[in-house]
């Protein structure tokens, strides 16, 4: 005699819905993960820029410290 394995509806069901539930709750987490990046790259870039900006501005207070032209 074989043995024969039943799977109920529900239980398929309820497995597609885990498994959708579960791409898209990975999907929302990869767009907070990318927003984050982006505001991560954004900020690396101005603080970059600010202190590119507080280099040039230290250099001109010396020159007019020293009372050198630029």
């Amino acid at each position: 005699m074989a043995k024969t394995v039943s799977v109920s509806v529900n239980a398929v069901t309820a497995i597609a819905l885990l498994i959708a539930a579960g791409c898209g709750f990975m999907l929302y987490q990869k767009h907070q993960y990318d927003d984050l990046m982006q505001e991560f790259v954004d900020l690396k870039w101005e603080a970059g820029n600010m202190e590119a900006d507080l280099l040039l501005a230290r250099n001109a207070l010396e020159r007019c410290k020293t009372g050198a032209n630029p």
